[in-house]
């Protein structure tokens, strides 16, 4: 099976304006990313779908790979399914534009997942939650999971809830990576499903996914490092890289 990462980079971002071109230790945050995303040893391609001519001149710096997309897109999925229709690839992973500390072992992670599974559409990761902070940090979104390992919901509240009041422990909720793979079949069904209650409540697209019916399946990982959301976590990167 073929398989493709793509990285949808939208330039207008509500907390931190045009944040994919700003640098990141002499580069742009979306080079970052690519750089990335180049560690993984099972991925045949990468390509960026970028939706402003800005972002595309920047990255056609580093890669011919750069696919425009329309503007209007509310999420990385709906623009990676777009993006897909001019790739030939089976199977995609979609890694976001902010996330240039992203673990190339995650990435190979769940290609081995998709392309070794035929029920498994979806693919996504999660890891441990560590300090009660976190917990409680809604831009820190928890997940809880069945026994197959596949996602029964996500949320930005810490789940699931502690009716009893019995001491919970920070590693007793798992934190989801934002970090997803599908089959290309899904992705052409995908526009088709409309955004959805529960997408719209808690402003995660994954929801969307869930309340049509699709699983997730859920893979554990060891390394995680945050995505750069607000101009806190834009210091602390370039702090990393100097």
């Amino acid at each position: 099976m073929k398989t493709a990462i793509i990285i949808p980079a939208r330039f207008n971002s509500t907390r931190l304006h045009g944040k994919i071109l700003l640098d990141i230790g002499g580069k742009p945050l979306i080079q970052r990313t690519f750089e990335a995303c180049c560690q993984c040893e099972l991925c045949n391609d990468i390509y960026i779908a970028v939706d402003d001519v800005k972002v595309e001149k920047i990255c056609k710096q580093f890669t011919a790979n750069v696919i425009m997309t329309s503007s209007n897109h509310i999420s990385g999925t709906s623009r990676i399914a777009e993006a897909v229709q001019y790739i030939d690839a089976d199977v995609i992973i979609n890694v976001q534009g902010d996330e240039p500390f992203i673990d190339p072992k995650t990435i190979d992670q769940l290609i081995l997942m998709l392309t070794s599974d035929d029920n498994v559409l979806i693919a996504s990761a999660y890891n441990e939650i560590k300090t009660e902070e976190e917990v409680n940090n809604p831009n820190l979104v928890k997940v809880v999971i069945t026994l197959n390992s596949d996602a029964i919901y996500f949320s930005r509240f810490p789940i699931p809830y502690n009716m009893d009041n019995q001491p919970l422990k920070p590693e007793s909720f798992k934190k989801h990576i934002g970090i997803y793979g599908y089959k290309k079949v899904f992705l052409e069904n995908f526009e088709k499903l409309q955004p959805s209650f529960l997408e719209n409540s808690e402003k995660l697209e994954q929801l969307r996914f869930l309340e049509n019916g699709y699983k997730i399946r859920m893979i554990k990982v060891d390394a995680f490092e945050k995505g750069i959301d607000t101009p806190d976590d834009l210091e602390w990167a370039r702090r990393k890289y100097n």
